[in-house]
């Protein structure tokens, strides 16, 4: 007697041997399009990243405003290389700010408008702790390469 499951089973495994044939043979074209990327000359490649998002912005909302929006944020992202500060602090606060101020409303709201639900908890004091212990660490590394 066949048990009662195996053809979902077989079904299963073949949907799985299938689907590693396409990706194999995908991973082989892409990686053959990497490798032709990589031989672009560095000028061709930047002015072809810029014109791709410049259409790729206009296209998403066909907004004038959404393009200098983006040659903003490119010229910020520029200075902050010539400036040598780091990007990633930036999108993180760019992506996360939201979120942060929405909880930080909804904590305000909980203690009435006070400031100290923010060092009343051990779990509070501990981050607070570890904050002001990280940022003084770093201070202290940035005085000794100096």
């Amino acid at each position: 007697k066949i048990p009662r499951h195996s053809r979902s089973i077989q079904g299963n495994y073949c949907k799985y041997v299938c689907r590693e044939r396409v990706l194999i043979n995908f991973k082989s074209t892409i990686s053959s399009l990497y490798c032709l990327s990589i031989k672009i000359q560095r000028p061709l490649l930047i002015s072809l990243v810029i014109i791709f998002s410049l259409i790729g912005v206009y296209a998403l909302s066909f907004r004038v405003f959404d393009l200098y929006l983006l040659v903003l944020f490119g010229l910020v992202g520029f200075l902050m290389r010539i400036f040598s500060f780091p990007a990633s602090p930036f999108i993180l606060a760019f992506i996360l700010g939201g979120m942060m101020e929405q909880s930080l409303r909804q904590s305000l709201t909980i203690s009435n408008g006070s400031l100290m639900i923010f060092v009343q908890s051990p779990i509070a004091l501990t981050l607070n702790h570890h904050r002001v212990s990280y940022i003084y660490c770093s201070i202290l590394k940035k005085q000794e390469k100096k």
